[in-house]
């Protein structure tokens, strides 16, 4: 299946004078996306344009790359090529809405006043935009957003290399959420960190729908008074139209290693909430996609579990196979548990 990365930058530090990350952070993290994202659509500002060349050139010195100051034009779907376009802050199409984002931002209890100014929002917002541009301008069968900065919390970044892509939305869930939480009128009173919003695998068939969910629910939370992060507007996404995409699951830190549906992690307390909470919510549909995802995850060689760990975190995933009535895979994995 063909893919394009698409990603971005504008260098919020020098726009605002503020003490948040400068250009020359976000360079040194970025270096893992123009090393291991083999075809790339890269926006930002002209005046990054060398410094960003030069460390792509760095790692694929014959490579053709599509230089513009004009704007896009068809890009290829080649397997090893980089096309790098302008933007600016004032090029983003939201910025009409920075006056009612600013009235907005306060209704946020838990924001960080440093990191998500009305700017930071506007440029998270404007990842569909970018999007939006290859999907016009490409033919190619998945587009994936990643984050420039992704390995500021992102482990293994050379996984990135080895993403598979699927008929749906890739996501990583952090934790399960239902419709009843998105549905309460004070559940975007805080940022609650449900959904990555540094990686997305999109199939191309259903970019236009995600694009124009994306600008509905945006609207639609604007409405109620809030002005989020995109990964929360998301989330929200997801939970309504759960046909729309395969999860994963783990924490910021496994957002690339875990995309092919793995479960590693440093520890599993993450994991184990989830599926506690799942529990409390009688939702075998994720304790079983989590349960078996780890199964998989062990049967590849990527991790083993002691044995009483490996019982320990079977145990309800067996029990949830049962109950939606796959008992084949239920009693595959009680066997492997037991050893």
């Amino acid at each position: 299946m063909s893919n394009i990365f698409v990603t971005s930058f504008i260098d919020l530090s020098s726009i605002e004078g503020t003490s948040r990350r400068d250009f020359s952070f976000y360079l040194d993290q970025g270096r893992h996306v123009l090393q291991y994202c083999k075809h790339v659509v890269m926006f930002t500002e002209t005046k990054l344009f060398n410094q960003i060349l030069d460390l792509r050139r760095g790692y694929y010195p014959n490579e053709i790359i599509n230089y513009r100051k004009e704007g896009i034009s068809e890009v290829s779907a080649g397997n090893n090529s980089f096309t790098i376009l302008p933007t600016s802050l004032g090029d983003l199409p939201d910025n009409h809405l920075s006056e009612r984002i600013t009235q907005l931002r306060g209704n946020i209890l838990n924001m960080n006043q440093l990191k998500d100014t009305t700017n930071f929002l506007l440029v998270q917002w404007a990842k569909f935009y970018f999007l939006k541009q290859v999907y016009d301008n490409s033919v190619s069968e998945n587009i994936t957003w990643i984050d420039f900065g992704i390995t500021h919390v992102a482990q293994y970044p050379d996984l990135i290399a080895e993403f598979q892509f699927t008929d749906k939305i890739k996501l990583l869930s952090l934790r399960p959420t239902y419709l009843y939480e998105i549905d309460h009128p004070e559940f975007l009173k805080y940022f609650n960190g449900r959904t990555g919003g540094g990686v997305w695998g999109i199939p191309r068939d259903k970019f236009i729908i995600f694009y124009d969910l994306f600008h509905m629910t945006k609207q639609e939370v604007l409405d109620r008074g809030y002005a989020p992060l995109e990964d929360e507007i998301v989330t929200v996404i997801r939970i309504r139209n759960p046909h729309l995409f395969q999860l994963y699951y783990g924490d910021y830190c496994d957002i690339i290693r875990n995309f092919n549906n793995h479960i590693r992690c440093s520890d599993f307390t993450l994991f184990r909430m989830s599926i506690g909470y799942a529990i409390t919510n009688d939702d075998f549909e994720t304790i079983s996609s989590m349960g078996c995802d780890l199964y998989n995850t062990e049967m590849c060689g990527r991790i083993t579990l002691p044995p009483d760990a490996r019982r320990y975190m079977y145990r309800d995933t067996i029990r949830a196979l049962r109950r939606i009535g796959n008992s084949e895979k239920a009693e595959e994995i009680e066997k492997f548990s037991m050893n």
